[in-house]
């Protein structure tokens, strides 16, 4: 009966280490791809004015 209670207790400390973890890792990853989409987003709109920098000038 101990050593049954003491694996339960166990178990559901493994499961809160392990939604603890995965919490941060998604807390990691959307923070990745927040600053990638914030960059891409950037270069989308540098390319855009050069090409018509570019126009405008070749007129």
């Amino acid at each position: 009966m101990g050593v049954e209670r003491i694996i339960a207790q166990l178990d559901r400390q493994a499961e809160a280490m392990d939604e603890e973890t995965r919490y941060a890792y998604e807390n990691t990853v959307s923070a990745r791809v927040t600053r990638l989409t914030v960059v891409t987003v950037v270069l989308t709109v540098v390319t855009i004015v050069l090409g018509v920098l570019q126009v405008l000038v070749s007129v």
